[in-house]
C-alpha cells in the first residue's frame, strides 16, 4: 500500500552578478530560486536544481536530510537557473 505524496520548497540564495552595483551600492544579485521536492514514502522527485555548485551541495544537503531515494530531477523550463547544477 502507497501513503499519501508530500512536497517540500527549498529556497536557494541567490548568487551575485559580475555586471555592477544597485544605487545603494549593494552588488546585484540573481533572483532566489525555488525547488520542490514531491515525496513518497521512500522515493522522491526534485524539480529545478538550480545554478550554482553552492546551490547544488545547499539543495543535496537539503534533500539528504530528508530521506528519501531521489529518482529523478523535473526540470520546468531550458534557462539555465533552473538545471546547471543538476
Amino acid at each position: 500500500m502507497t501513503g499519501p505524496l508530500t512536497y517540500d520548497v527549498f529556497i536557494n540564495d541567490p548568487p551575485p552578478q559580475d555586471n555592477g552595483r544597485l544605487p545603494n551600492g549593494e552588488a546585484k544579485r540573481f533572483s532566489p530560486l525555488a525547488s520542490t521536492l514531491i515525496c513518497g514514502n521512500e522515493d522522491a522527485v526534485l524539480t529545478d536544481p538550480g545554478f550554482t555548485t553552492d546551490q547544488a551541495h545547499a539543495l543535496g544537503d537539503w534533500v539528504m536530510a530528508r530521506g528519501r531515494n531521489l529518482t529523478d530531477i523535473v526540470i520546468t523550463h531550458g534557462h539555465g537557473d533552473h538545471w546547471f547544477a543538476a
